[in-house]
């Protein structure tokens, strides 16, 4: 089976339908950009998220219990303490900002609660915060979703969004119990929709239920177009990380379906259960962190396309789709320039934020008390602000 992956792998990408190869439609390269950067933070830890908060500030969070608000004139910090969480250990992972977040001061955030031990199984919170601006505080108002299950729980999703409907998005991963992405009475492994105050919509596919999508492994990009679709990037296990477009109600197939139908039980699966297969996929793997579609002109060979950030191959790729949802074109950029990417933003004048994610002590619960090593590399945040 495998070989009969790769072989088709390879007839794909010089198809030009798999994000897997650079040539353009023509066959010819395109021209390799250029671009203007600048560092605007540096000795961070994992910022796993970042933000444009209504406020027009930079916002991040750390994974090391602290979330950043940058100023994006002059780049100054101040560092938001958190108060009233109900656990002393935990990591920052996604955010986002409720859409009165100027009058009301709430966002809504999603935290890692480690294992004790190897042999202990961690959990993601995901909950309602409010944010004083005079004390540049942050406290937990709400439970939205409490201790989901994450066995394995360096990858556990947690990336957030608000829709164009004002509905809140987050994604869950599922890679050590596997079925428990194709099983309704678990929430791992899925898109899940709820209310700004934490409620079910009614018009959720699945009456009751916060689940949107299911049949995925790690999603960790999300993307709200314009017109109200969704778009996610998410890892495979050592094949098949996939683009997706979302259709709610979905499977996606994991662990059943993986990347595209290319052997004949994927094919009786995906016309069994209506599994909606990847619009590409990457094989080998590149482990896709975060997922941006650049609209402005302001870097000319970026706009219109999405921008889809990797860990494992230390880059940004740069991913063309035709209108039928057919991948043409692929562009690496920052290729091994700053090591692992781990998150990207943009602001209103066109400027794209990354953030890297390269310091990785022996284990998590190092963070909280390492003292600092010039040895370690630590992570920064990437400001892009012209292309030559």
């Amino acid at each position: 089976m495998e070989s009969y992956r790769t072989t088709l792998f390879i007839l794909i990408s010089v198809l030009g339908f798999s994000c897997s190869q650079q040539p353009s439609p023509s066959g010819t390269a395109s021209p390799k950009p250029k671009f203007s950067y600048e560092v605007i933070a540096d000795d961070l830890m994992m910022p796993w998220n970042l933000e444009i908060g209504p406020d027009s500030y930079l916002w991040a969070t750390d994974q090391v219990k602290k979330v950043i608000r940058i100023s994006r004139r002059d780049h100054s910090q101040d560092i938001i303490k958190l108060e009233h969480f109900e656990r002393d250990s935990f990591y920052m992972l996604g955010m986002a900002f409720h859409p009165d977040f100027s009058n009301n001061g709430l966002l809504y955030l999603s935290a890692l609660y480690p294992p004790i031990t190897e042999m202990t199984t961690g959990y993601v919170d995901v909950f309602m915060a409010k944010y004083d601006s005079v004390r540049k505080t942050i406290s937990m108002e709400a439970l939205i979703i409490d201790s989901l299950h994450t066995p394995q729980s360096h990858n556990p999703g947690g990336r957030m969004k608000i829709t164009k409907d004002q509905k809140l998005i987050v994604v869950a991963s599922c890679e050590v119990d596997v079925y428990e992405a194709q099983d309704m009475d678990n929430l791992s492994g899925k898109m899940l929709r709820f209310n700004l105050d934490g409620s079910i919509p009614e018009d959720n596919p699945f009456p009751g239920s916060p689940i949107y999508t299911l049949g995925h492994r790690n999603p960790q990009g999300i993307m709200i177009m314009d017109d109200g679709s969704i778009y996610i990037s998410e890892h495979g296990p050592v094949t098949d990380d996939e683009f997706n477009k979302v259709e709610p109600g979905a499977n996606y197939g994991w662990p059943i379906v993986r990347g595209i139908s290319d052997t004949e039980e994927e094919k009786r699966i995906c016309d069994t259960l209506k599994v909606n297969e990847a619009l590409c996929f990457w094989t080998p793997t590149i482990a896709p962190s975060s997922l941006l579609y650049y609209h402005h002109s302001k870097l000319p060979s970026l706009q219109g396309k999405f921008l889809i950030s990797t860990l494992k191959e230390n880059d940004i790729r740069v991913v063309n789709l035709e209108s039928e949802q057919k991948a043409v074109e692929e562009q690496i950029i920052f290729n091994e320039m700053f090591g692992r990417i781990r998150d990207m933003e943009a602001d209103d004048d066109g400027n794209l934020y990354f953030s890297t994610a390269n310091i990785l002590p022996v284990g998590r619960t190092a963070y909280d008390h390492m003292k600092k090593d010039t040895t370690l590399r630590y992570d920064v945040i990437v400001k892009v602000f012209g292309e030559n």
